[in-house]
Protein backbone atom coordinates (compact mmCIF):
# COMPACT_ATOMS: atom_id res chain seq x y z
CA UNK A 1 0.00 0.00 0.00
CA UNK A 2 1.45 3.18 -0.80
CA UNK A 3 2.33 5.77 2.19
CA UNK A 4 0.68 9.30 1.56
CA UNK A 5 2.76 11.88 0.35
CA UNK A 6 3.44 14.66 2.20
CA UNK A 7 0.99 16.92 0.35
CA UNK A 8 -1.89 14.73 1.65
CA UNK A 9 -0.77 14.00 4.87
CA UNK A 10 -0.65 17.89 5.72
CA UNK A 11 -3.72 18.30 4.12
CA UNK A 12 -5.19 15.74 5.93
CA UNK A 13 -3.78 17.31 9.31
CA UNK A 14 -4.99 20.67 8.93
CA UNK A 15 -8.82 19.10 7.98
CA UNK A 16 -8.43 17.57 11.04
CA UNK A 17 -7.79 20.50 13.33
CA UNK A 18 -10.53 22.32 11.16
CA UNK A 19 -13.05 20.24 11.69
CA UNK A 20 -12.20 19.55 15.39
CA UNK A 21 -12.33 23.44 15.88
CA UNK A 22 -15.65 23.55 13.66
CA UNK A 23 -16.72 20.91 16.65
CA UNK A 24 -15.98 22.79 19.38
CA UNK A 25 -16.87 25.79 18.12
CA UNK A 26 -20.07 24.31 17.27
CA UNK A 27 -20.23 22.78 21.09
CA UNK A 28 -19.50 26.65 22.23
CA UNK A 29 -22.39 27.83 19.95
CA UNK A 30 -25.30 25.40 20.80
CA UNK A 31 -24.03 25.47 24.64
CA UNK A 32 -24.41 29.52 24.54
CA UNK A 33 -27.53 29.35 22.87
CA UNK A 34 -29.04 27.05 25.74
CA UNK A 35 -27.36 29.74 28.45
CA UNK A 36 -28.81 32.63 26.73
CA UNK A 37 -32.58 30.91 26.49
CA UNK A 38 -32.32 30.30 30.24
CA UNK A 39 -31.54 33.90 31.07
CA UNK A 40 -33.65 35.29 28.61
CA UNK A 41 -36.60 33.54 30.85
CA UNK A 42 -35.76 36.85 33.28
CA UNK A 43 -37.82 39.24 31.07
CA UNK A 44 -40.84 36.77 30.91
CA UNK A 45 -40.53 35.87 35.05
CA UNK A 46 -40.35 40.12 35.33
CA UNK A 47 -43.71 40.52 33.08
CA UNK A 48 -45.69 38.14 35.23
CA UNK A 49 -44.49 39.88 38.50
CA UNK A 50 -45.08 43.21 37.66
CA UNK A 51 -48.42 42.34 36.05
CA UNK A 52 -49.28 40.31 39.91
CA UNK A 53 -47.93 43.94 41.37
CA UNK A 54 -50.56 45.86 39.36
CA UNK A 55 -53.43 43.16 40.04
CA UNK A 56 -53.03 43.55 43.97
CA UNK A 57 -52.72 47.66 43.26
CA UNK A 58 -55.68 47.94 40.79
CA UNK A 59 -57.71 45.57 43.13
CA UNK A 60 -57.56 47.58 45.74
CA UNK A 61 -58.00 51.20 44.08
CA UNK A 62 -60.87 49.81 42.97
CA UNK A 63 -62.09 49.18 45.58
CA UNK A 64 -61.25 52.50 46.86
CA UNK A 65 -62.90 54.32 43.91
CA UNK A 66 -66.02 52.68 44.36
CA UNK A 67 -66.30 53.45 48.72
CA UNK A 68 -65.48 56.61 47.52
CA UNK A 69 -68.79 57.08 44.86
CA UNK A 70 -70.63 55.73 47.35
CA UNK A 71 -69.46 58.14 50.52
CA UNK A 72 -68.86 61.35 48.30
CA UNK A 73 -70.99 60.75 45.08
CA UNK A 74 -68.43 61.60 42.64
CA UNK A 75 -68.64 60.40 39.29
CA UNK A 76 -65.29 60.26 38.28
CA UNK A 77 -64.93 58.04 41.07
CA UNK A 78 -67.55 55.72 38.81
CA UNK A 79 -65.88 55.77 36.27
CA UNK A 80 -62.45 54.98 37.50
CA UNK A 81 -64.21 52.18 39.40
CA UNK A 82 -65.07 50.83 36.28
CA UNK A 83 -61.39 51.56 34.38
CA UNK A 84 -59.41 49.65 37.45
CA UNK A 85 -61.61 46.85 36.74
CA UNK A 86 -60.68 46.77 33.02
CA UNK A 87 -56.89 46.68 34.31
CA UNK A 88 -56.95 44.49 36.67
CA UNK A 89 -58.50 41.95 33.79
CA UNK A 90 -55.55 42.99 31.60
CA UNK A 91 -52.82 42.18 33.54
CA UNK A 92 -54.57 38.52 34.84
CA UNK A 93 -54.46 38.10 30.81
CA UNK A 94 -50.73 39.01 30.67
CA UNK A 95 -50.22 36.53 33.52
CA UNK A 96 -52.44 33.78 31.87
CA UNK A 97 -50.33 34.00 28.89
CA UNK A 98 -47.25 33.88 30.52
CA UNK A 99 -47.60 31.75 33.21
CA UNK A 100 -46.66 28.03 32.89
CA UNK A 101 -46.32 26.92 36.34
CA UNK A 102 -49.14 24.58 37.88
CA UNK A 103 -48.89 25.95 40.87
CA UNK A 104 -48.84 29.93 39.80
CA UNK A 105 -51.81 28.82 37.47
CA UNK A 106 -54.02 27.23 40.19
CA UNK A 107 -52.98 30.53 41.97
CA UNK A 108 -53.86 32.75 38.85
CA UNK A 109 -57.34 30.75 38.22
CA UNK A 110 -57.97 31.86 41.82
CA UNK A 111 -57.63 35.45 41.17
CA UNK A 112 -59.24 35.19 38.19
CA UNK A 113 -62.40 33.75 40.40
CA UNK A 114 -62.16 36.59 43.13
CA UNK A 115 -61.96 39.76 40.28
CA UNK A 116 -65.01 38.36 39.19
CA UNK A 117 -66.05 38.21 42.49
CA UNK A 118 -65.06 41.55 42.60
CA UNK A 119 -67.07 43.19 40.04
CA UNK A 120 -70.07 41.26 41.18
CA UNK A 121 -70.44 42.53 44.03
CA UNK A 122 -69.73 45.87 43.55
CA UNK A 123 -72.28 45.99 41.01
CA UNK A 124 -74.54 44.93 43.11
CA UNK A 125 -73.51 48.01 45.43
CA UNK A 126 -74.17 50.45 42.74
CA UNK A 127 -77.16 48.70 41.58
CA UNK A 128 -78.24 49.27 45.12
CA UNK A 129 -76.96 52.52 45.41
CA UNK A 130 -78.77 53.92 42.42
CA UNK A 131 -81.99 52.38 43.79
CA UNK A 132 -81.69 53.85 47.37
CA UNK A 133 -81.47 57.56 45.97
CA UNK A 134 -84.44 57.31 43.29
CA UNK A 135 -86.47 55.99 46.64
CA UNK A 136 -84.72 57.87 49.26
CA UNK A 137 -82.54 59.82 47.84
CA UNK A 138 -79.62 58.62 50.48
CA UNK A 139 -77.92 55.79 50.66
CA UNK A 140 -78.23 52.93 53.92
CA UNK A 141 -74.60 51.84 54.38
CA UNK A 142 -76.07 49.71 57.33
CA UNK A 143 -78.28 47.97 55.17
CA UNK A 144 -75.59 47.16 52.86
CA UNK A 145 -72.65 46.28 55.56
CA UNK A 146 -72.08 42.63 54.78
CA UNK A 147 -72.10 43.63 50.84
CA UNK A 148 -69.13 46.18 51.47
CA UNK A 149 -67.30 44.11 53.49
CA UNK A 150 -67.45 41.20 51.13
CA UNK A 151 -65.61 43.72 48.70
CA UNK A 152 -63.00 44.65 51.33
CA UNK A 153 -62.35 40.84 51.35
CA UNK A 154 -62.21 39.58 48.33
CA UNK A 155 -59.99 42.58 47.74
CA UNK A 156 -57.70 41.83 50.46
CA UNK A 157 -57.97 37.73 49.24
CA UNK A 158 -56.87 39.22 45.73
CA UNK A 159 -53.90 41.17 47.04
CA UNK A 160 -52.88 38.18 49.17
CA UNK A 161 -52.85 35.89 46.27
CA UNK A 162 -50.89 38.74 44.18
CA UNK A 163 -48.43 38.76 46.39
CA UNK A 164 -47.91 35.03 46.80
CA UNK A 165 -48.09 34.54 42.88
CA UNK A 166 -44.80 37.14 42.86
CA UNK A 167 -43.59 35.34 45.81
CA UNK A 168 -43.62 32.02 43.54
CA UNK A 169 -42.51 33.53 40.38
CA UNK A 170 -39.50 34.90 41.99
CA UNK A 171 -38.22 31.65 43.61
CA UNK A 172 -39.23 30.13 40.19
CA UNK A 173 -37.27 32.92 38.57
CA UNK A 174 -34.32 31.86 41.14
CA UNK A 175 -34.14 28.31 40.60
CA UNK A 176 -33.85 28.89 36.75
CA UNK A 177 -31.03 31.49 37.77
CA UNK A 178 -29.18 29.06 39.81
CA UNK A 179 -29.62 26.44 36.93
CA UNK A 180 -28.30 28.46 34.33
CA UNK A 181 -25.74 29.35 36.23
CA UNK A 182 -24.82 25.51 37.06
CA UNK A 183 -25.29 25.04 33.07
CA UNK A 184 -22.81 27.76 32.62
CA UNK A 185 -19.87 26.49 34.86
CA UNK A 186 -20.62 22.74 32.77
CA UNK A 187 -20.28 24.55 29.64
CA UNK A 188 -16.90 26.20 30.61
CA UNK A 189 -15.69 23.37 31.98
CA UNK A 190 -16.49 21.10 28.67
CA UNK A 191 -14.82 23.73 26.94
CA UNK A 192 -11.88 24.04 28.31
CA UNK A 193 -11.58 20.36 28.68
CA UNK A 194 -12.53 20.38 25.03
CA UNK A 195 -9.61 23.07 24.33
CA UNK A 196 -7.53 21.44 26.12
CA UNK A 197 -8.04 18.07 24.09
CA UNK A 198 -8.05 20.18 21.15
CA UNK A 199 -4.61 21.42 21.95
CA UNK A 200 -3.09 18.07 22.89
CA UNK A 201 -4.70 16.79 19.76
CA UNK A 202 -3.18 19.18 17.58
CA UNK A 203 0.40 18.93 18.91
CA UNK A 204 0.06 15.50 18.49
CA UNK A 205 -0.69 15.66 14.87
CA UNK A 206 1.69 18.25 14.11
CA UNK A 207 4.54 16.07 15.72
CA UNK A 208 3.80 13.01 14.27
CA UNK A 209 3.77 15.03 10.39
CA UNK A 210 6.90 16.95 11.27
CA UNK A 211 8.21 13.31 12.58
CA UNK A 212 7.01 12.11 9.61
CA UNK A 213 8.93 14.87 7.77
CA UNK A 214 12.05 16.20 9.65
CA UNK A 215 13.50 12.37 10.24
CA UNK A 216 14.08 11.05 6.57
CA UNK A 217 15.13 14.91 6.07
CA UNK A 218 17.80 14.86 8.53
CA UNK A 219 19.38 11.84 7.36
CA UNK A 220 18.95 12.93 3.62
CA UNK A 221 20.70 15.86 5.27
CA UNK A 222 23.40 13.63 6.89
CA UNK A 223 24.29 11.61 3.71
CA UNK A 224 24.73 14.44 1.97
CA UNK A 225 27.04 15.88 4.31
CA UNK A 226 28.68 12.53 4.07
CA UNK A 227 28.84 12.95 0.06
CA UNK A 228 30.51 16.20 0.33
CA UNK A 229 33.18 14.79 2.70
CA UNK A 230 34.14 12.47 -0.61
CA UNK A 231 32.40 9.79 0.80
CA UNK A 232 30.14 7.85 -1.88
CA UNK A 233 29.88 5.25 -0.38
CA UNK A 234 26.76 6.44 1.69
CA UNK A 235 23.19 4.83 1.41
CA UNK A 236 20.10 6.55 2.53
CA UNK A 237 17.07 4.01 4.36
CA UNK A 238 14.36 5.78 3.86
CA UNK A 239 10.99 3.49 3.96
CA UNK A 240 8.55 6.06 2.93
CA UNK A 241 6.81 5.83 -0.50
CA UNK A 242 6.72 9.89 -0.98
CA UNK A 243 8.72 12.61 -1.96
CA UNK A 244 11.15 12.25 0.30
CA UNK A 245 11.53 8.41 -0.24
CA UNK A 246 11.37 9.82 -3.90
CA UNK A 247 14.79 11.80 -3.19
CA UNK A 248 16.56 9.15 -1.54
CA UNK A 249 16.38 6.85 -4.28
CA UNK A 250 17.05 9.24 -6.39
CA UNK A 251 19.83 10.50 -4.05
CA UNK A 252 21.16 7.12 -3.67
CA UNK A 253 21.25 6.22 -7.20
CA UNK A 254 23.27 9.08 -7.68
CA UNK A 255 25.63 8.50 -5.59
CA UNK A 256 26.25 5.10 -7.07
CA UNK A 257 26.26 6.60 -10.72
CA UNK A 258 29.18 9.04 -8.89
CA UNK A 259 30.88 6.07 -7.54
CA UNK A 260 30.74 3.71 -10.40
CA UNK A 261 32.19 6.77 -12.54
CA UNK A 262 35.03 7.71 -10.33
CA UNK A 263 36.35 3.91 -9.75
CA UNK A 264 36.19 3.95 -13.82
CA UNK A 265 38.21 7.04 -13.76
CA UNK A 266 40.30 5.54 -10.97
CA UNK A 267 40.98 2.48 -12.90
CA UNK A 268 41.93 4.71 -16.06
CA UNK A 269 44.47 7.04 -14.63
CA UNK A 270 45.76 3.93 -13.20
CA UNK A 271 46.48 2.72 -16.26
CA UNK A 272 47.78 5.75 -18.09
CA UNK A 273 50.02 6.30 -15.23
CA UNK A 274 51.66 2.41 -16.01
CA UNK A 275 51.49 3.14 -19.24
CA UNK A 276 53.62 6.21 -19.22
CA UNK A 277 56.00 4.65 -16.74
CA UNK A 278 56.40 2.02 -19.27
CA UNK A 279 57.09 4.69 -22.31
CA UNK A 280 58.99 6.62 -20.06
CA UNK A 281 61.26 3.67 -19.17
CA UNK A 282 61.02 2.32 -23.20
CA UNK A 283 61.51 5.82 -24.22
CA UNK A 284 64.94 6.49 -22.28
CA UNK A 285 66.21 2.78 -22.94
CA UNK A 286 65.43 2.84 -26.85
CA UNK A 287 68.60 2.05 -29.18
CA UNK A 288 66.60 4.11 -31.75
CA UNK A 289 66.30 8.01 -31.91
CA UNK A 290 62.74 9.41 -30.57
CA UNK A 291 61.31 12.64 -30.79
CA UNK A 292 57.93 14.47 -29.81
CA UNK A 293 56.82 17.15 -32.03
CA UNK A 294 53.85 19.59 -31.63
CA UNK A 295 51.80 19.45 -34.56
CA UNK A 296 50.70 23.06 -34.26
CA UNK A 297 54.08 24.69 -34.28
CA UNK A 298 56.57 21.50 -35.59
CA UNK A 299 58.66 22.90 -31.97
CA UNK A 300 60.42 19.59 -30.47
CA UNK A 301 58.86 18.41 -27.26
CA UNK A 302 60.90 16.04 -26.14
CA UNK A 303 63.66 13.58 -27.29
CA UNK A 304 65.64 10.42 -25.67
CA UNK A 305 69.42 10.27 -25.27
CA UNK A 306 70.00 8.24 -28.34
CA UNK A 307 67.81 11.06 -30.09
CA UNK A 308 70.48 13.89 -28.48
CA UNK A 309 73.52 11.46 -29.26
CA UNK A 310 72.23 10.73 -33.21
CA UNK A 311 72.06 14.65 -34.04
CA UNK A 312 74.31 15.86 -31.84
CA UNK A 313 72.42 18.19 -29.83
CA UNK A 314 71.57 18.44 -26.34
CA UNK A 315 67.61 17.93 -25.09
CA UNK A 316 67.50 21.74 -23.89
CA UNK A 317 68.84 23.05 -27.55
CA UNK A 318 66.68 20.41 -29.78
CA UNK A 319 63.45 21.99 -27.49
CA UNK A 320 63.60 25.84 -29.18
CA UNK A 321 64.18 23.95 -32.83
CA UNK A 322 61.73 23.24 -35.38
CA UNK A 323 61.91 19.74 -36.70
CA UNK A 324 62.00 20.70 -39.88
CA UNK A 325 64.99 22.36 -39.57
CA UNK A 326 66.90 19.51 -38.66
CA UNK A 327 65.56 18.01 -42.18
CA UNK A 328 67.79 18.44 -45.15
CA UNK A 329 66.30 20.66 -47.44
CA UNK A 330 64.50 18.15 -49.78
CA UNK A 331 62.57 16.49 -46.90
CA UNK A 332 61.65 19.59 -45.01
CA UNK A 333 58.64 20.50 -47.10
CA UNK A 334 57.53 16.92 -46.78
CA UNK A 335 57.67 17.16 -42.92
CA UNK A 336 55.93 20.21 -42.86
CA UNK A 337 53.16 18.45 -44.62
CA UNK A 338 53.32 15.70 -42.48
CA UNK A 339 52.44 18.04 -39.36
CA UNK A 340 49.94 19.75 -41.57
CA UNK A 341 47.79 16.28 -42.17
CA UNK A 342 48.00 15.84 -38.28
CA UNK A 343 46.99 18.98 -36.80
CA UNK A 344 43.91 18.97 -34.99
CA UNK A 345 43.84 14.90 -34.49
CA UNK A 346 43.53 13.36 -31.00
CA UNK A 347 46.30 10.95 -29.61
CA UNK A 348 49.73 10.63 -31.04
CA UNK A 349 50.79 9.66 -34.07
CA UNK A 350 53.96 8.34 -36.26
CA UNK A 351 55.36 9.79 -39.02
CA UNK A 352 58.50 9.41 -41.25
CA UNK A 353 61.35 11.76 -42.20
CA UNK A 354 64.26 12.66 -42.48
CA UNK A 355 67.36 14.57 -39.90
CA UNK A 356 70.60 15.41 -40.93
CA UNK A 357 73.61 13.97 -38.85
CA UNK A 358 76.58 16.04 -38.06
CA UNK A 359 78.26 14.51 -40.57
CA UNK A 360 76.41 15.90 -43.50
CA UNK A 361 74.65 12.50 -43.81
CA UNK A 362 70.94 12.11 -43.79
CA UNK A 363 69.22 9.77 -41.36
CA UNK A 364 65.94 8.35 -42.20
CA UNK A 365 64.16 9.22 -38.81
CA UNK A 366 60.51 8.40 -37.45
CA UNK A 367 59.03 11.19 -35.02
CA UNK A 368 55.99 10.77 -33.33
CA UNK A 369 53.56 13.77 -33.56
CA UNK A 370 51.03 15.42 -30.93
CA UNK A 371 48.49 18.36 -31.22
CA UNK A 372 49.26 20.35 -28.06
CA UNK A 373 45.50 20.94 -27.49
CA UNK A 374 45.51 17.18 -26.41
CA UNK A 375 47.25 16.41 -23.68
CA UNK A 376 48.58 13.07 -21.84
CA UNK A 377 48.36 11.10 -24.78
CA UNK A 378 49.75 7.29 -25.05
CA UNK A 379 52.76 7.07 -27.22
CA UNK A 380 52.00 4.08 -29.48
CA UNK A 381 53.50 0.24 -28.80
CA UNK A 382 55.08 0.25 -31.94
CA UNK A 383 57.11 2.92 -32.17
CA UNK A 384 60.13 0.93 -32.08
Amino acid sequence: MKTTSIRWRLIIGTVSLAVLACLVGLYAIRSNRQVVDTFSTEAHFQSITTAASETSSYAKRAEGHLMLYLTLRDPTDRGKFSQRLTSLNEQIDIMDKNIGDPDARALLSAIKTQSDSLRMIGMSLLASYDKSMNETGTFDFKANENAIRQLDAIASTIRQQALDLTTREIDLEASVIDSAVAQLNLVNRNLLLLVSAFFVLAVGIALVISASIWRPVARLREAVSKVGRGDLGVVIKVQTKDEIGELADAFNDMTGQLKARLEERNRAEEELRSSEARFRIIFKEAHDGISLVDAETGRIVDCNPEYERQTGMPVSELRTMKVWELSPTESSEHTQQSLDTYKGREGVSPAETAYQKPDGHNQPDRIYIQDSRYQRQEIPADFD
